[in-house]
């Protein structure tokens, strides 16, 4: 995690966009417990929309709980497939 608060509830981790997530929606990496921070693409941050198109190396800063950040990286490594 970048950053931890309260004792470890809400975390917030970078995810970097493999190739295969290139198209897709921000929304198709969320659910009640991992929600969009921000998201860096060729060195500039922005707030994403939910219908905003990831990019491959886009850096996507996400606040999750732990079982949420377990969640999105399954999704992401199932969607590589």
């Amino acid at each position: 995690p970048v950053l931890s608060a309260g004792n470890g509830e809400v975390q917030v981790h970078e995810v970097m966009v493999p190739a295969p997530w290139a198209g897709r929606a921000v929304s198709e990496l969320l659910d009640g417990d991992c929600l969009p921070v921000a998201l860096t693409r060729a060195g500039r941050s922005i707030l994403p929309a939910a219908d905003m198109a990831l990019e491959a190396g886009d850096a996507v800063h996400v606040s999750a709980t732990p079982e949420g950040i377990v969640r999105l990286r399954r999704r992401i490594e199932a969607g590589k497939h």
